[in-house]
This record gives C-alpha cells, structure tokens and sequence, in this order.
C-alpha cells in the first residue's frame, strides 16, 4: 500500500477518535492523533495474530503504555474487526467495552490493563522475557515479537529506568518499542520539564535506538524491518510525531502541537472539531464512517495473517509431531497445570521465621516446577527466595534465558511489574520477593496484579514491627494495615458467606470476599488519619471574624449498631479568632470521621471538637441531616425518616447566632 493510501487510512482513524471523545464529552484525542501512523501501520502490515483465534499463544503482543491514548487502540483494533463502531460511541461510558483506560481483554486484542504510565511498557519488558525463557526450553515454535508503546510521560516515569535498564542488560532482541514524542503534555510542553538526552539514555542501556518522523509511514516499515533484524539488543523506535496531528481551527488555521488537545474534546480545545474532520478527510455529518481504502487495507491484512499463521501452526504441528513429550509439557505450561506437590508433606523446623518456612516451600518449587520464574529486588539471600535458585540452577542472563532466578536489581516496582507481564504472556508462573515495607514502592503494580486478577505470587518477609534493629523506616506498620488486613478480612468474609449457607467458591461469589474487605478498608479508612493535622496543614492567620459556613456536605457512613450505610449531608460553621483554614479540609474532617464506624450522634460532636481543639475559633457549629439504612431496611423500616442531630459551642450559645447559620444552609439561600 502505497503512503497516501496510508495516510488516509490513519486520517480515517484519527476522525474516529476524535469522534469517540467528542461524544463522550471527555478524553485525550490530541495524543492518540500523533500516534495514529504508527498503530496503523503496525497492525497492517507487520503484527502478527490469528484473526480466528484470539488467544492463539505465539502470537505477537502488543502493549499499549498511555492507557489515556485509548481512542488510538479502540479504532486500530475495530479496524481488525475486535470493537464495532457502536462500541466506539461508547468510549469512557459506564459498563462499555470501551474505558477510558484499556482493561485486558485478550479477546478483544489488549494485552494488558494499561495502570499508571511507565507499567505498561515495563510489563512488556515482562512479557519478552517469558517469551525468551520458553523458546530456551522449546526452541522457536511459539516464538514471537513483543510490541511497546510509550509517550513521553511514560519515559519520563522512574519505572522507565528500571525497564530500559533491566531489558537493555538481558539484550531482550524480541522486544520492539515505539516512543511517541509529540513534545506535548498535558500541562507543559515537554521542554519545560527535561532536557534530557532520550536516545543516548537508551543506548547507554544497550538498545538498539532508531529516530525517525513518527508520522510517515515509510519511515515507520524502514525502522520495523531494521528491528526486526536485531539480534542482540531490543529496538527503540524515536518517532517525532505531531501532538493533535491535523488539528485545525474554525478558520482552517493549524492547531497541532497545542497542550488543549491533550486531554479535553477538539471543541473545548480551541480547535474546530467540524473543521478537523473536512481537513482530515472525513464528513463532520457522518464522522463514524469508515473508507473504503480502510476496508481494503484491513481485508488485505485479515488474508495474509490467515496465511501467515496457517504456515506456523504447520511448522508447530510438525515439531509436535517429532517431539510430542516436549509439546505435551509445553501444552501443560499454557494450560497452567501443575506438577503434584504434597504440601503438606514438606517439613518445617520448629519455631522457625516464616521467610524459613516460605524458603522450604521454595525448595520443592524449585525441584519441581519447571516453568517458575521467581525474582527479587537484590534481597534473595536475605528473603530467602535464594532456596529456590539453589534447585532452579540458574540465573536469567544475555546468555541464558532458560534461567529460573531473575536477579531485579534494586528496583521493587520494576519488578513487581516486570512480573505482571510474564503473568500476561502466559505458559509461566511467577514470584517475587523483597521486605514487607518496601512493599509501598510496589504499590501500583500490586494493584494492578488484583485488577487484572493475575497469579503473581508476592513474596514479603522482615514483615513485623519488631524488626528493632534497622530502625523505624524499616519496619512495616502502615505495611501490615494496608495488605495483612485485607487478606484477614477477605479470610472472614469468605466464611461469613458459607455460615449464611451460600458455597464461597460458586463464580459470583468468588472474589466477593476480596471485594468486600476493600470496601470495608475503605469505608473506615478515617481511623488512619488525623483531622488535627489536616486542619493544621493549612492554617494560617487571617483578621476574618464573621461566619464561615461550608454547607452541603455530602457523607457516607458505616452504623455501628448494624453496621449498615446512612449517609447525608453535615453544614459546618465557626468564626475565626484569628485563624481560618482551607475550606476543603472542613470538608476533609467531615470526610474522616464518617469513614469510621459510626453513630450520628458522635460523628456531629468528633466534628465540631476537632475544629473547636484546632482552630480555636469563637465558636463552632455542626449540623448533620441523614438517612439510615438500619431505619429503611429493617425494624420500623421507615423509608422516607430523617434524622438531624446538631452541636455548637462559643458564640453559637446566642439563639441570634443560631438563627443565622440555620437560614444560611436552608437550600437556595448563601
């Protein structure tokens, strides 16, 4: 296909994505739009997948990082027939298929929850290892290309250290990743934030880096066809693209390159939506309609990736043939079995740490699993995760991607990540470990290993408050209330749930336990947070002696009584002597106390003592209007009862005083 024909199958796919965000009233079109030539010319013309069989496992995998470029992936991939256009008109819209974010839908060609930028393409650094480490065992019959997407705020994450670096060292030559720098954020230009040398950093890790226009297609098959030739190294595609690319005003003027386009619609941006779309190629009447060089390029494609991938499944029918104990065990892999392991018969010496007893399990894992991969973040000889080295054999080098241990460096997030993609390949099974309290760097990949509800195993020790030795920065209080909680939790409602009768393990209720223990986390979350101090981070002086009054605010509570929901609205006044604080953190003390368990009663008293004790005013005042779910639910059962509870102290004792802040929060009077 020649590159005005490419040009115009992008244009096509850039007014769909303008479209989506357009009518949803929200989104990031201005970025999607600068990396539309790329995708397009990827999934046209080299990715290979099987369009009958979605989850077919040697197929290429692809791995978007800017989850907010998702109107980019949504039209590529409705192009390939994964998304209708009706799915299209419902971008970012509540139950679609289309999020503002990708969620992992292997069936519908996304490899992977998109999180926090910086993980996704850290995830594919995960994802290209699993696949060099199952060609060592099997040779080259699945293998295949990992494919990465990243902006320049995915650069600029720290993650992005730890990925380039631990991918650059292993020469993972497999892994292909295209940087999309369109110089433009979402605040800032990207020159106001570094001036850093972005190539040389990358080749300074080791990888093969290519700089070429991102938004010509011809240069875009030049540096594919170079990648794919590396050997020894993997690819990092530079392509400068234009941010908001064929963007225009309502005279016809250029507005590429513009912050505005980055996250709101064309029409809120100070671009004409109408005009982009003429200028683009589209009809502003009918954006949503496909071209036929669209259909053809796309029809073309479906064709020869059916022959592609019929000429493979021959070649790995024919090794299965010859090696049918080898595809059997690599079909076992894929399928997630698992050797027979007696756990219980694995002895344990008495009175010994847990990271001990974790260690003789790792032992048994090591003997006799074969496809495990186990990491830490240079702490193995310390959490113990060394037991499994020592019966796995060996480490994930450049020169032996069939290791089992992979050594992480010091760099928890990395790896925690760098697991969640093996986990997504598939054919693996993955374990990481590190001390509990630097579980907090792990964070947001450990969030997304629950959301994608992925098997990665995560392996904590030192995790006690009596850890004296190292000092307070070492041992994990906030740690053991933030994850050990949630797992006891989880533990008790999932026998909850079998004491009413209902079978725990049925799918619907399967992770309800989890579910709950993270709504109850939280709904009592304010037991963690001092109002004192809230009020005191922005207190300052200010000669202000009339009311202040926030009114309105909206609250949700946990009864203690039946530990059922009432919720409502509380109105706060006081009057400064002297002091005043920000207005959000009242709000912000209200919100503390009602993630507590609760009475109405005490939530109003806690409210006004915490201002009173703070601020010191001349009076405060608290008013709290709710409904209760223990009243409309059960006993009386009364729907439609309100119940309003109040306190004050200082001026407030004037009846006059009174009377003024209760007509001031009547609704429709301020």
């Amino acid at each position: 296909m020649d590159a005005k024909t490419m040009r115009k199958v992008a244009d096509n796919i850039r007014i769909l994505e303008a479209a989506m965000v357009e009518k949803a009233k929200s989104g990031h079109p201005g970025g999607s739009m600068s990396g539309t030539d790329y995708v397009n010319t990827l999934y046209s013309k080299y990715i290979v997948y099987d369009p009958d069989d979605a989850k077919w496992f040697a197929r290429d995998r692809f791995f978007l990082d800017p989850g907010h470029m998702s109107p980019m992936l949504y039209g590529v991939l409705a192009m390939c027939g994964k998304f209708s256009i009706e799915d299209l008109k419902n971008l970012r819209q509540w139950g679609s298929v289309t999020p503002g974010h990708p969620e992992v839908d292997v069936c519908r060609g996304i490899e992977n929850g998109s999180g926090p930028l910086g993980q996704g393409h850290a995830m594919a650094v995960g994802a290209a290892i699993a696949e060099r480490f199952i060609a060592a065992r099997f040779g080259e019959v699945v293998s295949h290309k990992t494919y990465a997407f990243i902006s320049d705020g995915g650069v600029q994450e720290e993650i992005s250290q730890g990925a380039g670096r631990l991918a650059g060292y292993l020469g993972l030559s497999n892994l292909i990743m295209f940087y999309d720098s369109n110089k433009v954020q979402l605040a800032t230009m990207v020159d106001d934030v570094t001036s850093e040398d972005t190539a040389a950093k990358y080749r300074a890790w080791n990888w093969n880096v290519i700089e070429i226009d991102g938004n010509d297609s011809d240069e875009i098959c030049k540096a594919l066809d170079q990648a794919l030739k590396e050997d020894e190294r993997p690819t990092l595609i530079i392509g400068n693209t234009v941010m908001g690319k064929g963007c225009v005003d309502a005279d016809g003027n250029s507005f590429e390159f513009k912050c505005s386009t980055h996250g709101n619609p064309l029409s809120k941006s100070g671009a004409s939506y109408e005009m982009t779309v003429k200028n683009l190629g589209g009809n502003p009447e009918d954006p949503w309609a496909v071209f036929e060089e669209t259909k053809a390029l796309y029809a073309a494609r479906k064709e020869e990736l059916k022959a592609i991938v019929a000429e493979r499944r021959a070649k790995f029918d024919a090794w299965a043939k010859e090696n049918p104990e080898d595809a059997a065990e690599l079909q076992s892999w894929i399928d997630g079995k698992l050797p027979e392991i007696d756990y219980k018969a694995i002895a344990h010496k008495p009175n010994i740490a847990t990271r001990a007893s974790s260690a003789d399990v790792l032992t048994v894992l090591g003997e006799k699993v074969k496809n495990m991969i186990v990491s830490s973040a240079d702490l193995s000889n310390s959490d113990k995760t060394e037991a499994f080295l020592k019966k796995a054999g060996s480490v994930i080098a450049p020169d032996n991607y069939g290791g089992k241990f992979l050594q992480s460096g010091v760099a928890e997030l990395t790896m925690a990540t760098v697991m969640n993609g093996i986990a997504l390949h598939g054919g693996l099974l993955c374990a990481c470990g590190t001390f509990f309290v630097f579980s907090d760097y792990m964070k947001p990949a450990i969030r997304m290993t629950a959301l994608m509800q992925l098997p990665v195993k995560y392996v904590w020790t030192h995790d006690s408050f009596r850890v004296g030795e190292d000092g307070p920065t070492h041992q994990p209080v906030e740690q053991e209330a933030q994850i050990r909680l949630m797992e006891e939790l989880k533990n008790h409602y999932r026998s909850i749930i079998t004491l009413l009768g209902e079978d725990a393990e049925r799918e619907g209720l399967l992770k309800t336990p989890e579910r709950v223990a993270k709504a109850m986390l939280s709904l009592t979350k304010g037991y963690h947070i001092d109002p004192h101090e809230v009020l005191r981070s922005a207190k300052f002086k200010e000669e202000y002696s009339q009311m202040v009054i926030v009114k309105d605010i909206d609250f949700f509570s946990l009864c203690e009584h039946h530990m059922l929901p009432f919720y409502g609205k509380a109105h706060v006044a006081y009057i400064p002597n002297g002091y005043i604080t920000g207005l959000s953190k009242i709000a912000r003390v209200v919100d503390i106390f009602s993630h507590r368990l609760q009475v109405q009663e005490r939530m109003t008293l806690q409210i006004k003592d915490c201002i009173q004790e703070t601020l010191n005013p001349l009076g405060v005042m608290v008013v709290v209007e709710a409904k209760h779910m223990c009243m409309q639910m059960r006993g009386v059962e009364k729907q439609n009862s309100i119940t309003t509870t109040s306190d004050f102290t200082g001026a407030f004792n004037q009846a006059k005083t009174r009377e003024e802040f209760m007509n001031l929060i009547q609704h429709g009077r301020v």
